[in-house]
């Protein structure tokens, strides 16, 4: 048998058929939270965004507000944190549009999509 490159010419074709399969499947995992609760309010907001934690460990944290082109808008560092953490950002002088809240931990982030008015 030969093979032509990209472009299939007679009598140069593998075909395989009937193929059976073994074993266990395997794929990605899910990845437990970092967080046990991660709430942003009010959605749409105009004035402040309040952000709930939970934090199943001690860890530093930060807040950031990033727009839709990956821009980082505003970050507010929270120190280090444990348990229940309740913080807001001022957004009263940003551009009306969608933005994201990412909360930075030493060992992960979570996002939360938020609507500005």
């Amino acid at each position: 048998m030969k093979a032509s490159g990209s472009v299939p010419t007679n009598n140069d074709y593998l075909w395989v058929d009937n193929l059976a399969f073994s074993g266990v499947v395997t794929g990605i995992e899910n990845q437990e939270s970092l967080l046990s609760d991660v709430s942003v309010f009010p959605n749409p907001s105009a004035e402040l965004i309040n952000v709930n934690l939970n934090l199943k460990s001690e860890q530093k944290v930060s807040l950031e507000l990033i727009d839709m082109l990956g821009k980082v808008i505003a970050v507010k560092d929270l120190g280090t944190l444990q348990g229940e953490s309740k913080q807001s950002i001022n957004v009263s002088g940003i551009t009306k549009g969608t933005y994201v809240v990412r909360v930075v931990t030493e060992k992960g982030t979570e996002v939360r999509k938020i609507i500005i008015e």
